[in-house]
């Protein structure tokens, strides 16, 4: 990890703890700064908005690809679930303290963008392009399960 990467992520735990602890709307990106050490215009230079410290959008596309390159006979939960679970595992790739640190943030950043109000509106188009784009990869697939439902109608009422 970059070492400018580090400093984000040690800002965005700083306020994911904040947020956690007092919750979202009494904490101010001044708050954060000077709980992270930085200044307030570093934390403006690299989240935009307040919501942008906790918001993780997944990335849509590593898990459409993930779901794309999946066997199509598998379950389509298991083709789904196993590309989510490689895109959390590749944001928490660090080893034993580190790791589990991530793991925390990244349930306490699901944590309050499911419980606060503010938050809500952006997780959901975040959660609706990632499921766009598992439709797009599944839609790719060569095998189209209505052919080959309406195949074996066919057969069956011969």
């Amino acid at each position: 990890m970059t070492a400018g990467l580090v400093g984000l992520r040690l800002i965005q735990a700083h306020a994911g703890r904040l947020f956690t602890d007092h919750g979202y709307d009494a904490v101010t990106v001044a708050d954060v700064a000077k709980a992270a050490g930085v200044s307030s215009m570093t934390v403006y230079r690299n989240f935009p908005t307040k919501g942008d410290l906790v918001l993780i959008d997944q990335p849509a596309q590593l898990i459409a690809e993930h779901v794309a390159a999946s066997s199509a006979t598998q379950p389509l939960v298991r083709r789904i679930g196993s590309a989510l679970i490689d895109a959390a595992t590749a944001s928490t790739s660090g080893n034993g303290d580190e790791q589990a640190a991530d793991e925390r943030f990244l349930l306490d950043c699901l944590r309050l963008m499911v419980s606060t109000p503010a938050l809500r509106p952006r997780h959901l188009d975040s959660q609706y392009a990632l499921q766009q784009a598992i439709v797009e990869a599944l839609g790719k697939d060569a095998a189209d399960p209505d052919a080959a439902f309406r195949a074996e109608a066919r057969e069956r009422h011969r």
